[in-house]
């Protein structure tokens, strides 16, 4: 068995390194990170040499959705496990039970280090395993085989939620695992918002965002959380 670890970084993350190395400590079987380069250096590269990296360079900066795609369509694992930048993985093989609950329940599509649902609007935190509507990647892991592509319209924001919705679109489960994991929250993202360019994209497309997404995923929606989406792109 072989995990196919996806990272699109900006290449500022104050804990990049720190990410690579946990994963090199925490697994013990056949592993490969494709670090994808969405930022400005087209030369960037990580300081942790080791051969299982690959770092490859995304032409459009900032996109998310085009980058986790590269990474989906250069992986060659039996897993994928999608991975933000600033999230530090602490415990060994963490990726043994997610698999296992995955390969003897089909129904289960994706399974997310954290969760949220559509009838609250806070971040929850849980300590046991359970179903979710969406989660963000801390980590994220699905089996490649069945893996869809990311909607490349989402740049910044609101990719992993669609990801997520994508799945229950194909009559899957998304759950709620608890990994263990530092997750510097927002490390690259305060950084970036130094830069006009990404400042633009990140608060001018919040409208589009949500309508797309609106859009994509109505019929799994309740007629509040409608409501509540349409307020937000009036």
């Amino acid at each position: 068995m072989k995990l196919s670890y996806i990272i699109p970084t900006l290449g500022i993350s104050p804990v990049l390194d720190e990410c690579l190395m946990a994963i090199n400590k925490t697994t013990k079987i056949d592993y490969e990170v494709l670090l994808i380069n969405n930022g400005e250096n087209p030369d960037f590269k990580s300081k942790i040499n080791l051969p299982q990296i690959q770092t490859l360079f995304l032409n459009e900066k900032y996109h998310l959705g085009k980058a986790y795609n590269i990474g989906i369509k250069q992986a060659t694992g039996d897993w994928i496990i999608f991975l933000h930048d600033d999230c530090i993985l602490l415990e060994k093989e963490w990726y043994n039970r997610p698999i296992m609950i995955m390969e003897l329940d089909k129904s289960i599509g994706l399974i997310v280090g954290s969760a949220f649902y559509l009838e609250e609007k806070n971040k929850q935190y849980y300590q046991t395993l359970q179903e979710v509507d969406w989660g963000q990647f801390l980590p994220g892991i699905i089996k490649r085989e069945n893996s869809p592509l990311f909607d490349e319209s989402y740049i910044i924001g609101h990719e992993d939620t669609d990801f997520c919705f994508q799945i229950h679109q194909l009559n899957k489960k998304v759950l709620y695992y608890p990994v263990g994991n530092l997750h510097v929250g927002g490390a690259s993202t305060e950084l970036a918002k130094k830069d006009l360019k990404f400042r633009e994209i990140w608060e001018n497309g919040h409208k589009y965002r949500t309508k797309n997404f609106l859009n994509k995923h109505k019929n799994l929606f309740s007629k509040e959380y409608i409501l509540q989406l349409e307020k937000e792109i009036l």
